[in-house]
């Protein structure tokens, strides 16, 4: 005579436990590999302005290297609309929407949300980064990371 294993609800209550402890690790593990293979590529701010009215910096922006021209008007091409990160000034790493200027080759347009102590200042629009650094401004350097 075979005995049918028994399942306890002490079994299935680790079993949960270890899954919801193992996959969201993998799935971690998987956004790293992602970010790790994302293009990066070096660019220069053309020019900023930001709206605290409606609490976003927008910036026209292109290639730092002219060896990077060609593969930056593709990720363009093919990314326009995307979500991307790129790195503030101050080294934080902050999404935003990037643009295709279709009119101008080889430049985009980011758009992204101000920080709230940005939007909690005066309404009209400022052409001048917040003077703690975390904006980007004309001729600033930063990184775009495409998906």
């Amino acid at each position: 005579m075979k005995l049918k294993p028994k399942v306890d609800s002490i079994t299935l209550i680790s079993f949960f436990v270890i899954a919801g402890l193992v996959f969201p690790a993998v799935s971690l593990a998987q956004s790293r590999q992602n970010s790790m293979t994302r293009q990066t590529i070096a660019c220069r701010v053309l020019e900023a302005e930001e709206s605290t009215r409606y609490g976003v910096r927008l910036v026209i922006f292109h290639y730092r290297d002219d060896a990077e021209r060609a593969k930056l008007g593709a990720l363009l091409r093919k990314d326009d609309g995307a979500t991307v990160e790129f790195q503030s000034p101050g080294g934080k790493w902050r999404r935003a929407t990037v643009l295709r200027l279709r009119i101008c080759f080889g430049r985009g347009l980011l758009v992204y949300r101000l920080s709230r102590a940005a939007r909690r200042a005066s309404p009209a629009l400022a052409r001048r980064a917040p003077a703690n650094g975390s904006a980007l401004a004309r001729g600033d350097v930063f990184f775009v990371r495409f998906p």
